[in-house]
This record gives structure tokens, C-alpha cells and sequence, in this order.
């Protein structure tokens, strides 16, 4: 793969991860400007809703059309949505062009290992196991302190804004850097597949993002978003069992490594986001460090995804054995939650950042595996469908895992505030306000604050607990990956 590809992948990967990561640090400035603070969170909502469902249609139309085409168009989408989400007048305008730049970015991101499958073969593919993890890393560092400083020193909208030199310079890297390799078979697109997935799991997704945090689980409409989901569900995996050429072809799970690796995917992917959205909120609550203080602590996990999936990619390369290393990388990933599970009511830095770095070790450890190990069991044929598989596996895992954590969360912080905080010392609490606000928490008398950041820390522990057998579940599916020879060419 020559640099001018490799640069533009890299650019185009950047885009959706820094605007995700630095829209989070800015979103009080974005309500005090376009809207209220309990509306924020639509912004997050419609981006993931977009993203999830649009990332396998844009696998198999890569496979039909050829992927440049559909690369390009991905980046495109996102450039120009991210222009006029800069540029939005009114909240609803911002959310249509979050909409917008979910589609884009759930091209950029099928797309992506795809493109590298065209250009390097397997045996050598894990040259680049690094690409994905590394970027990601580095934008969930750097995005909340891009995103905070442009918010408080300039504005907002720079954040968007800003994505449209660097697309515009992506698109160039890429618009002719590299073949459109189409399948150049007669191959028909299954329309009625593709909009039962997008209604079906749209409706999954948002009932999931928007239970017990905007919306309450017992809404009507969140349990008709589930009940209505599901039962398009099925008759979306009855559309594509019948289907001639289906937008995702069920029958690759038959294939022992798909299979394998798409389960191991989805558990990580549904505790691997916990540590980022729990650990640095109790190390403010319960230490009442800084924001900048706490976000340090998942320094450690950015490091270890770095340089484990730098290593774990060249002895891939090497040995052609890629059997071992999810199974590795789930193992110390349960037990990076281990650590963090066991933290006390003085938590420890030395314990904390073993407890982050093993986390990163381990996702570095496993995480570009899965790719790699799918890839390489279909006909090159398939590879953007079951790329988009593992990426749509690891998506769906992310938003289920967040809405169940936080479900856990809540009902264990009403438990264990109950346990620690005398009843007649419980009237006039509100657990709502004292999930996620520090000022409620910090607001209280002291005696009550110190057994409320008590209750807190236990919640988040168990949290924790959760993530850490989601980790043993995933190692589990892990073991049962069998090993095929990587192939040495890009063809079959």
C-alpha cells in the first residue's frame, strides 16, 4: 500500500472519530446556543442510530459498485453534512446533519478495511493491524481537548467546520490512488432487506439509546420501538434466508471462523466502551479530582491498543498464526475490568492505570484479529459484506452494552444508596440528578456527599464486575476460533 492511500484512510478514519470524541467535551455550549441541555443528547442518539444501520449497506454496495466509488461517496457525505451541521441555524438542523454525517461516517468506517483487503493480502494484512485502533485511540484523547478548547476559545461549530479542509484532502489522497474493484458479476440489490435492517434495527437502537435516559424504559414509545423491532427483525432474517443475494448474507455464519469471530466481536464491543463513559466520572466523584486529571487515567489504554496491535499485527505477518491472540487479548481485558472492579473508596493511581492499561493491551491484543480472521474465510468476492459484518457486530454490541450498563448502574446506585444513606437522610435526593451531575453529588452536606460517593463507587464497581465477564464471555468465544492459512494473494 503506497502513502498517499495510507494517508488518506487515515484522514478519513479521523474525521467521525475526533467529531464524535470533541463534540462530547462541547455539548453545554451547543445547548446554551441552539437548544437545552437534556436535548444534547439527540446528537449522540441520531449519529449512532445513522451510523449502525447504514454500516452493512454500505459493505455490500462496496462489493457491487467497487469500493473507491463508494469510499469517496461515504467521505463526500460526511464532509458536506459536517458543513452544514457548522453552519446549522436552529437544533433540529444540527440533528438532520448528525443524521447526515451518521451515514457518511458508517461508510467511512465499513469501508475502510475493505479497501485495505483490496490493495494486501491477508498473510500481510496485519502490517496495518495497527490503522483502526490507533486512530480511534488518539482521537478519544485528543478530541475531548480539541473539542473543549475550540468550544471555550472560539466556537462550536469549528468542530464541524473544520472537518471540511481535512475531507476535502482526504477525498484528494483517495479519488484515484487506488483501483474500483467491483465483483463485475450481475448482482441485484436486495431493497426489501435493506429496509427491513434499517427499520428494524433503527427501532432497536433507539429504543435502547433512549430508554432510561431520555425516555423511560416503561414509555410507550421505547416499548414499541422494542416490540415493533424485533418483530421487523424477523422478518428481516426471514427476508434474507430466502433472499437470492441478500444485503447480509446469514449463511455466513455457518463458516466456524465468521461465526467465532463476529460473537467475540459483539461481546467486547459491549464493555468496551464502559471504562471511558464510568471511570473518570467516580474518580471525580470520589477523589473530586478534575476532568483533565480523571480523562488521564485512560492514557494507559490508549498506549496499550498502540503498541500491542502494532506487535500482535507483525507476528501475524510473521508466523501466519492469528488463532491465539483473541483469545489472549480477552483474557487480560477481563482482567483489566478486574482491577478496576476492585477499586476502593481511595483508589489508588498505580491500581487505576494497570487496571486502563491492561484494558488497552488487551483490545490492542484481539481487536484487528477479528478483521483479519473474516476477511480471510469468505471469497474476496464478499469482503466489504463481511467486513461490515464485524464492524456492524462490534456496533450493535456498543449500543446494547451502554443501554444495559446503564440500566445496571442506575439500579444499583438506588440500591446502595438505600444500604449507606439513612432514610431520613434519603428525602430530597434524586437519584437522576446524582447519576451523572458531580455539582448535585458535591452540592450535598458533607456527611451525606461522602456516603453518596460511597454509593456511587460501589455502583460503578459493579458496572465493572459487568464489563469484566462480558470480557470472560468473549474469551469463551474466542477458544472456539478455528486457524486457516492466510491466503497470499488478494484473489481467491
Amino acid at each position: 500500500m503506497n502513502r498517499r492511500v495510507l494517508a488518506g484512510l487515515i484522514l478519513a478514519m479521523a474525521l467521525p472519530a475526533l467529531d464524535l470524541m470533541a463534540l462530547g467535551a462541547a455539548a453545554p455550549e451547543v445547548a446554551g446556543d441552539l437548544g437545552r441541555l437534556d436535548q444534547v443528547a439527540w446528537l449522540f442518539v441520531s449519529y449512532q442510530l445513522a451510523l449502525v444501520v447504514s454500516v452493512p449497506l454500505y459493505g455490500k454496495l462496496g462489493d457491487l459498485k467497487g469500493r473507491r466509488l463508494v469510499f469517496l461517496s461515504s467521505i463526500i457525505v460526511f464532509t458536506f453534512s459536517s458543513l452544514l451541521a457548522g453552519l446549522a441555524w436552529s437544533f433540529p438542523v444540527l440533528v438532520l446533519s448528525r443524521v447526515a454525517q451518521g451515514l457518511g461516517g458508517g461508510g467511512i468506517i465499513s469501508q475502510t478495511h475493505a479497501v485495505i483487503a483490496d490493495l494486501v493480502p491477508a498473510r500481510e494484512r496485519g502490517r496495518y493491524a495497527w490503522l483502526t485502533p490507533t486512530v480511534w485511540t488518539i482521537a478519544s484523547f485528543l478530541g475531548p481537548v480539541f473539542g473543549g478548547a475550540l468550544a471555550e476559545h472560539a466556537s462550536w461549530r469549528w468542530i464541524f467546520l473544520l472537518n471540511l479542509p481535512f475531507g476535502l484532502l482526504s477525498i484528494w489522497f483517495v479519488r484515484d490512488a487506488f483501483p474500483n474493484r467491483a465483483s463485475g458479476e450481475v448482482r441485484s440489490f436486495d431493497l426489501p432487506g435493506a429496509l427491513l435492517l434499517v427499520l428494524s434495527y433503527g427501532a432497536l437502537v433507539f429504543s435502547v439509546s433512549v430508554g432510561g435516559d431520555l425516555l423511560t424504559w416503561g414509555d410507550p414509545v421505547v416499548i414499541v420501538g422494542l416490540a415493533g423491532g424485533g418483530v421487523l427483525l424477523l422478518a428481516f432474517v426471514a427476508q434474507e434466508l430466502r433472499s437470492i443475494d441478500p444485503v447480509m448474507p446469514l449463511a455466513m455464519l455457518r463458516i466456524p471462523v465468521v461465526r467465532s469471530s463476529a460473537a467475540t466481536t459483539f461481546f467486547i464491543g459491549t464493555v468496551n466502551f464502559l471504562a471511558v463513559a464510568f471511570l473518570p466520572l467516580m474518580l471525580q466523584v470520589v477523589t473530586g479530582m478534575g476532568s483533565t486529571a480523571a480523562g488521564l487515567a485512560l492514557l494507559p489504554t490508549t498506549f496499550g491498543i498502540a503498541i500491542t496491535s502494532t506487535i500482535v499485527g507483525r507476528l501475524v505477518v510473521r508466523t501466519g498464526h492469528y488463532r491465539i491472540w483473541p483469545a489472549i487479548g480477552s483474557a487480560v481485558f477481563a482482567g483489566g475490568y478486574f482491577v478496576l472492579a476492585s477499586l476502593g473508596p481511595d483508589p489508588r493511581t498505580a491500581v487505576v492505570w494497570l487496571g486502563t492499561g491492561l484494558l488497552g493491551l488487551g483490545m490492542g491484543a484481539g481487536s484487528p484479529v477479528f478483521m483479519l480472521s473474516m476477511q480471510n474465510a469468505v471469497p474476496h468476492r464478499d469482503v466489504g459484506v463481511v467486513s461490515a459484518m464485524a464492524m456492524f457486530a462490534r456496533n450493535t454490541g456498543q449500543a446494547f452494552g451502554v443501554a444495559l450498563a446503564g440500566a445496571l448502574f442506575v439500579a444499583r446506585l438506588s440500591h446502595h444508596l438505600d444500604r449507606l444513606v439513612p432514610a431520613e437522610r434519603m428525602a430530597g435526593l434524586d437519584i437522576d440528578d446524582l447519576r451523572g451531575d458531580i455539582d448535585a453529588i458535591r452540592a450535598l452536606e458533607p456527611e451525606v456527599e461522602a456516603l453518596a460517593a460511597d454509593a456511587f463507587r460501589l455502583a460503578v464497581t459493579d458496572v465493572f464486575t459487568f464489563a469484566a465477564w462480558g470480557g470472560v464471555i468473549s474469551l469463551l468465544a474466542a477458544l472456539t476460533i478455528p486457524q486457516l492459512p492466510l491466503r497470499e494473494t488478494i484473489d481467491d
